[in-house]
């Protein structure tokens, strides 16, 4: 299910006449190595590149976990994602030490119990657009 899902998103930019070059080292070499992507997230189409650059690298789809907003869970992807294994997290001060917890049983259950290899997370947890004002507090 995850396959074909990642085969339908990720056709939406090939349908769409997008796209993928990659710059800079050949990340291929490291598609059986364990790595974490930081990934800028900028709008609604970084997922489906994303699907479609991983779809066209070896030992990548079966070997992939996502870290996304819990909301995300209530898609229409997100029964695949449960199925597959992703985690989903909670944001917010609040819950934060809840949320380490969880998610490092969630590793070591299922990234490593599962024996996955890469994670992909959107570090700022969402589009830029609505962050900035924060990011920018942040910083100062």
């Amino acid at each position: 299910m995850f396959r074909g899902l990642l085969t339908v998103v990720g056709g939406w930019s090939w349908r769409s006449k997008f796209q993928i070059i990659e710059m800079g080292d050949d990340i291929s070499t490291c598609t059986r190595d364990r790595c974490l992507f930081l990934v800028n997230h900028q709008s609604t189409a970084d997922v489906p590149l994303l699907m479609l650059a991983f779809h066209e690298k070896d030992h990548v789809l079966e070997s992939i976990m996502w870290i996304m907003d819990r909301m995300f869970r209530y898609t229409n992807f997100g029964v695949v994602s449960v199925t597959h294994g992703d985690y989903f997290i909670t944001q917010g001060k609040h819950v934060r030490e809840y949320q380490m917890k969880k998610l490092r049983d969630h590793l070591l259950k299922v990234y490593i119990g599962r024996n996955r290899k890469w994670i992909i997370l959107f570090p700022e947890g969402g589009f830029l657009s609505k962050r900035l004002e924060t990011s920018v507090k942040y910083a100062t």
